[in-house]
């Protein structure tokens, strides 16, 4: 969910297989083993970025 004031709430539904492929918006950083459990994705949200994610709105998806 991502959630700018004075804009309506946006919520996505993101694959975590994206993740396995990285790129400069969807980032998956290595852990130590011990910190294995903590997720390590991360998302960058930028001007850029907007129309890759929006591949993935929630009203956008069409297969779940």
């Amino acid at each position: 969910m991502l959630y700018m004031r004075d804009m309506k709430t946006l919520l996505y539904l993101i694959p975590s297989t994206v993740f396995d492929t990285p790129n400069n918006v969807f980032l998956n950083h290595e852990q130590l083993p011990a910190l294995r459990h903590f997720s390590t994705w991360e998302i960058k949200v930028f001007t850029k970025a907007v129309p890759e994610l929006s591949r993935y709105a929630l009203d956008a998806v069409s297969e779940l």
